[in-house]
């Protein structure tokens, strides 16, 4: 059996002091007897400096700062084969890798050690996601679990997030790419495969600010498109909430939209993960052209205080 001192949780940020408060407090609150790794790529935002300085002496919370580099994501892939090397150098057999915009949404510790058991048990599991799928981006969707709560990635044999088996992909000589879809193909070519765990308990944070090129992406079509970031977190699940997700039929698929609000006001959905409206419409109408009108591609509104029963 593994346990909590074989699993380390990394986040990769820059430049986003509130997104990464709100991930820490997430991590303290809901997977406190886990380690935490926050890995900086050369930030020079001020209160994101100052807040790493006033966290960085907390117990069970290493601060890494790397040097970033100008390419499309920055340092990311070479912060996150550097993060498994000091993972591996420390006695961690498994490395849950995150990012500064995610945020977890319940206790799960437990269902972090379960994923990091099924894991060791399966010879050609490379990862397995803990996100909430997200509705514009899931295309071929698998309903059944081969092997008990973990549903087959379709999409990606290697992913930027999730718990990475580190002895597997140390002993293959398995690193991150430049892109999500290298390192994908490199997984493949290993004949590596990639989970998404039955019952999430981490979601992306919708519509944040986002960076290419270590700057500020600006929204294209101009002022019309525009968004400015109003940082809002994701309302923690009741235990009633989790009850219902974990007790679904296995075939009703955990959708973020489904099972996350915000923690105050509202959110339009289907839900946007950067802060470009011109983006979030332009996938919003790929999605009806490719699939017809759907509950998933029209546009609602969802207050926090909206009502999560079991989707189907």
């Amino acid at each position: 059996m593994i346990s909590k001192d074989q699993v380390l949780n990394v986040v990769f940020t820059f430049n986003r002091p509130a997104y990464l408060r709100n991930f820490v407090n997430s991590h303290l609150v809901h997977t406190p007897d886990i380690s935490l790794l926050i890995v900086d790529d050369a930030s020079d935002d001020h209160a994101q400096l100052s807040y790493l300085k006033s966290i960085q002496n907390k117990e069970r919370i290493e601060v890494l700062y790397a040097e970033g580099r100008a390419h499309r994501h920055g340092g990311l892939y070479a912060n996150m084969n550097r993060a498994i090397d000091v993972a591996d150098a420390n006695g961690y057999c498994f490395i849950n890798l995150l990012q500064d915009d995610m945020q977890l949404v319940r206790n799960a510790t437990e269902d972090i050690i379960h994923a990091c058991n099924i894991l060791n048990n399966e010879e050609k599991a490379l990862q397995i996601s803990m996100a909430f799928r997200k509705h514009l981006d899931v295309k071929i969707e698998p309903r059944t679990c081969e092997v008990p709560d973990v549903y087959l990635s379709q999409t990606l044999h290697a992913a930027d997030t999730g718990i990475l088996h580190i002895p597997r992909a140390k002993s293959l000589e398995f690193r991150f790419q430049s892109s999500e879809r290298e390192h994908s193909a490199r997984a493949q070519s290993l004949g590596l495969i990639n989970y998404v765990y039955r019952d999430p308990a981490v979601a992306w944070v919708p519509w944040p600010i986002y960076y290419r090129n270590r700057k500020s992406k600006r929204a294209r079509g101009g002022a019309l498109f525009a968004r400015k970031d109003h940082f809002r977190a994701i309302r923690t699940m009741s235990e009633e909430e989790v009850e219902r997700l974990k007790s679904r039929n296995i075939d009703r698929l955990p959708y973020l939209e489904d099972w996350c609000r915000p923690d105050k006001g509202c959110w339009i959905a289907p839900y946007n993960y950067t802060n470009s409206l011109y983006d979030w419409s332009r996938r919003i109408g790929r999605s009806i052209v490719q699939k017809g009108v759907t509950r998933r591609s029209v546009p609602r509104l969802i207050r926090h205080d909206t009502p999560i029963s079991c989707p189907g």
